[in-house]
């Protein structure tokens, strides 16, 4: 009788012809080598295999000194370039928020030293080469970003963009999620990752937009105060780190220093620019930085994460504005540059920029306060400044607890997205994260502690309250997303101070609930 025989696939693809007995004793081995042959198969064309673009991670993730997982490998996409698109900033001192990615070259600058070998060790980590694509027209442009989506060509990976305009893509659908980017590498719960803010972002608890710890605004956009040392000294005013320290630094403690501060230096019984105010702001970073720190934000949350106006029917906020308006922004000591009746560009301080032109007239003792973000430090003005300056939190409207973190209000996020289609979500995950991560351990204790601490205060109080400042940072939704009306709805109210305050909120009612209606309803269409 003739032998039957029967075929079965061993390891590499080889073929034995085999009797039915020998089936029967083998048959266990060789499943296992075809199950072996088949895992071999699909991890080297899932890798690319070896002359393939991309060899998959190796290597352990990394620990940081308290015991976070940064969890991306050592990737090697052998120098694929990673494109991020941006554009070149609106001024001097905010424009490394923008182009911190173009960083080629090492400096004698401490900050752009540390963007190029936070830039070189992406690059080596994850074996890509960074390009800066400055193809935004200016920091409101998003016009390139949708093209280059629309496209398909997979022109950019990653993308800088103004909160709320990275809102209006999301809600288009052009945004790839962070649900999505944490199937990879992405974990928000890490410290690189600022876990309050990110919380605000959301929407119907889907997250599409993150700040992290590249975000070079995290630090050098949040408001604070800086006072004049030799001013207080003179007027005998209390120790205001003392009073931070201690919980009862207070709207009412400023507004008593700045009626004791203010100086008609020429005796002409009228306040100008060339005697000493209280304070001297720019009207953009002063009014709305007082609200977070004491709990309150004219735009809100509720239980399912919808955003709504609160404002209007709060009584703490209308409470805290009263006492702003009336008694902090008295005209005798208050002097707001860019404010309806004050000079602003023909101020002699003017200096083509209100944030600076402040400084300016601050730093040539004119002022017992200003307002000010951390960027702005760096400025000639400060270096040149001779009286001693310091740096603390706005006050809350009532006493906290001794020992409590006063925080600090932020205007404005630069984010960073991905568009939804992006050929690799996997690898724009690894980057973010590492990228995030590195800046976290490496980059961000530089911008901090060398280029604020060191060159731009006078002391080391200062530094404490801005470190203090930079771990309960704090968003309005009002600004980050609904600007164009619930802003301009604050602006408008603001003119005419509390009297119209619910008459004021009832009249833009109708465009702000419509603008949060309009991202709700985009965002339940959005996974």
């Amino acid at each position: 009788m003739p032998r039957e025989y029967s075929y079965a696939v061993v390891s590499r693809g080889v073929c034995s012809l085999l009797t039915k007995k020998e089936m029967k004793n083998r048959k266990i081995i060789c499943l296992v080598l075809s199950v072996l042959f088949v895992l071999s198969v699909f991890a080297a064309c899932k890798n690319g295999g070896p002359n393939g673009e991309n060899t998959k991670p190796t290597g352990p993730v990394l620990t940081d000194d308290k015991g976070n997982t940064m969890n991306v490998p050592k990737q090697d996409h052998r120098g694929a370039t990673f494109t991020v698109l941006s554009c070149q900033g609106e001024n001097i001192p905010t424009a490394r928020y923008w182009t911190q990615f173009s960083v080629e070259e090492d400096s004698d600058d401490p900050l752009d030293s540390a963007l190029f070998r936070r830039n070189a060790a992406v690059e080596e980590y994850l074996g890509i080469n960074i390009e800066f694509a400055q193809r935004l027209n200016s920091v409101v442009d998003v016009a390139a970003y949708r093209t280059g989506v629309i496209a398909g060509d997979d022109e950019f990976q990653v993308a800088a963009l103004i909160d709320r305009f990275a809102l209006g893509l999301a809600m288009e659908g052009y945004v790839l999620s962070y649900s999505e980017l944490q199937n990879h590498y992405v974990n928000l719960n890490n410290p690189w990752w600022d876990q309050e803010i990110n919380r605000e972002l959301t929407i119907l608890n889907k997250q599409y937009l993150a700040a992290g710890a590249y975000q070079l605004d995290l630090f050098g956009a949040m408001t604070v105060l800086l006072f004049n040392k030799q001013i207080a000294e003179d007027k005998h005013l209390e120790n205001i780190y003392e009073l931070v320290k201690n919980g009862t630094w207070t709207m009412e403690k400023m507004a008593g220093m700045m009626a004791v501060a203010k100086d008609d230096i020429d005796g002409d019984q009228k306040m100008t620019e060339q005697d000493v105010w209280g304070a001297a702001v720019a009207g953009a970073q002063w009014s709305q930085s007082f609200f977070p720190v004491s709990g309150e934000t004219i735009i809100k949350k509720d239980s399912d994460d919808k955003p709504y106006l609160s404002a209007s029917s709060s009584r703490a906020m209308l409470n805290l504005i009263e006492y702003q308006w009336n008694t902090i922004q008295r005209p005798d000591y208050f002097y707001q540059m860019d404010g309806k009746d004050m000079p602003h560009t023909n101020s002699v301080y003017w200096d083509g920029m209100v944030y600076t032109s402040v400084i300016n007239m601050f730093s040539q003792g004119k002022a017992l306060f200003t307002s000010a973000a951390p960027m702005y430090l760096i400025s000639d003005y400060l270096r040149r400044m001779e009286d001693n300056f310091g740096i603390v939190p706005y006050p809350t409207y009532k006493e906290v607890k001794a020992g409590t973190n006063y925080g600090a209000f932020m205007p404005v996020l630069i984010t960073h997205i991905v568009p939804y289609n992006t050929s690799d979500p996997e690898l724009a995950s690894a980057f973010l994260e590492y990228t995030a991560y590195y800046s976290y351990e490496n980059t961000m204790p530089v911008f901090e502690d060398t280029v604020l601490s060191i060159k731009g205060t006078r002391d080391d109080e200062s530094g404490e309250m801005l470190a203090m400042m930079r771990k309960n940072r704090k968003v309005d939704l009002a600004r980050t997303y609904f600007l164009d009306t619930a802003q301009t709805g604050y602006n408008d109210i603001a003119q005419y101070g509390s009297f119209v305050w619910a008459s004021g909120w009832r009249s833009h009612q109708d465009a702000i609930d419509a603008q949060i209606r309009a991202a709700v309803d985009a965002f339940s269409l959005l996974k």
